[in-house]
């Protein structure tokens, strides 16, 4: 009877509640589709580094990482390669040569991450082969065919002031800590949506670059990328037990800024809701506030005639999560319908293409949330209204009837 009675009493003034209802949907809908706006900003970059270069998982002598050295070869590595291959989880393998070197042409000259790679394994590793927008990736096209061919990003490409067909030079210290170049023939450009990567990473091919350094064999690095991501520390515990001398690393430990940017959006999600229902508060508080000095010689009335005060505490905190409630469903709706269409056609940033590619943000964002989302949002609608119902129940207990029917009389 309470519940229907606070329903009747939040349509009693229609427009004031009307208001209230709208001003929560409409602060819902767009916290929720400016925090999916920033899921799909963060997951693209996860995506690009993960498709570029990190892959979902790679594989490297244990000291590799920290001291960079060209001698820390991958023990195994052939015996990896083919394992790697037969496991179900996983769908592609590129070992790498890996090598940080100077680029420079006749005008400048910059620091890069020189790759020997497997032309036809790199191409199920990372999306760089299929990001070409000039010539092709290592002699893939015959007439690209050359003596010692490169592949560099676009940028890096406009930074030397190159084009397919010129000469790069590419120095670097070899396997005895000498100082070792070559002149490479640029054969590619290729494109990805982040900057950075494309300024600072040029592909060679691996014996190349292998028989500059000085190497007998072996490689510095696999990638591995899976077909579901959940299945990494499975794939690198297998790895693990099977291989001594290694090390297994996720993208989440190559990239810690990206797990940890990753790891906070839940939170930061909270928190930016939270501070949206904080605001919406204040409303609601306000109108539940009005409600209750109207019908001062109402609530009078039921306590004179009996009623018990927790009854009247009850009836006014069940009108405010009707109404609070009513807003909440709303705001989840349009705000669902909105991010899925949204999600389906994207939003077209384009103007702020060149800034975003910094971040290895396409210019096309695709806005999602998680499915937990929701139920945490109405977590929170619910707990703004409880909160926002004490101070107008409170008001209403502290009614005296005989004053109360005086007062409205």
């Amino acid at each position: 009877m309470l519940l229907e009675l606070a329903w009747k009493n939040m349509w009693r003034n229609p427009t004031r509640s009307l208001v209230i209802i709208a001003a929560t949907t409409v602060g819902l809908t767009g916290g929720v589709v400016a925090a999916a706006l920033m899921y799909g900003m963060a997951d693209q970059m996860i995506t690009s580094a993960i498709e570029t270069r990190l892959s979902h998982l790679q594989i490297h002598h244990p000291d590799f990482l920290v001291e960079h050295t060209v001698d820390l070869v991958i023990p195994q590595a052939d015996s990896i390669v083919t394992y790697a291959d037969n496991m179900p989880e996983v769908i592609g393998v590129s070992p790498r040569v890996v090598v940080r070197g100077m680029a420079s042409s006749a005008k400048t000259a910059g620091g890069i991450n020189l790759l020997g790679v497997e032309p036809s394994r790199e191409s199920t590793a990372s999306s760089v082969p299929s990001s070409i927008v000039k010539g092709g990736f290592l002699g893939t096209r015959r007439r690209d065919h050359v003596r010692d061919p490169i592949v560099i990003g676009t940028e890096l490409a406009e930074k030397l002031e190159l084009q397919t067909g010129s000469k790069l030079v590419v120095t670097f210290q070899d396997a005895g800590g000498q100082i070792t170049g070559a002149a490479f023939t640029i054969t590619g450009l290729y494109e990805t949506v982040s900057s950075r990567f494309d300024e600072t990473h040029a592909y060679v091919r691996a014996a190349t670059v292998r028989r500059l350094l000085g190497l007998s064999g072996g490689y510095h690095e696999i990638a591995l990328r899976l077909s579901d991501a959940s299945d990494v520390k499975l794939v690198e515990e297998k790895l693990q037990s099977r291989f001594r001398g290694i090390v297994a690393d996720s993208w989440k430990d190559m990239a810690p800024d990206l797990r940890y940017m990753s790891e906070m959006m839940n939170s930061m999600l909270f928190i930016f809701l939270a501070v949206i229902l904080a605001a919406l508060a204040f409303g609601i508080v306000n109108t539940m506030l009005m409600a209750v000095l109207e019908r001062t010689r109402e609530l009078g009335m039921l306590l004179a005639v009996g009623m018990h005060r927790r009854l009247v505490f009850m009836m006014i905190l069940l009108e405010t999560l009707a109404l609070s409630i009513t807003g909440g469903i709303l705001g989840m709706v349009c705000s669902g319908a909105l991010v899925a269409l949204l999600d389906n056609i994207g939003i077209d940033l384009s103007l702020f293409s060149k800034g975003l590619r910094v971040f290895g943000i396409s210019e096309v964002i695709y806005p999602s949330v998680p499915v937990e989302l929701y139920p945490m949002l109405m977590a929170l609608v619910v707990v703004t209204a409880l909160l926002s119902a004490i101070y107008p129940s409170i008001k209403a207990l502290r009614l005296r009837p005989a004053a109360a029917l005086r007062t409205a009389a």
